[in-house]
């Protein structure tokens, strides 16, 4: 449990580019860089996830971001299993799913 003085036991954040900056850029590194700072285990739940955007220039920044993302969390959720595809394909982990 968490009280006064106690580590907690994990941490957990939301992640979404548009969440935690101007452009996936940013927010990657923001998060990466919030991450190094912030309690482990460290758990991330991905919204938004990218993959199959019309945009091929588009979409490879947002997966080389969000691959950032994933890089720094010991554990990663998605909201539907073709989410947890696209994480496998780009980062090679396993996102559970919770629906």
């Amino acid at each position: 449990g968490v009280g006064a003085g106690v580590p907690p036991d994990l941490a957990h954040a939301q992640f979404t580019d548009a969440l935690w900056g101007p452009d996936i850029a940013s927010a990657a590194a923001a998060f990466t860089a919030w991450a190094a700072t912030a309690p482990c285990p460290l758990v991330v739940t991905l919204h938004d996830v990218p993959g199959a955007d019309p945009d091929p220039a588009r979409d490879a920044r947002r997966t080389a971001g969000y691959a950032a993302v994933v890089a720094a969390c010991d554990a990663v959720v998605v909201s539907a299993a073709h989410e947890a595809a696209k994480v496998a394909a780009f980062s090679g982990r396993a996102a559970t799913v919770v629906d």
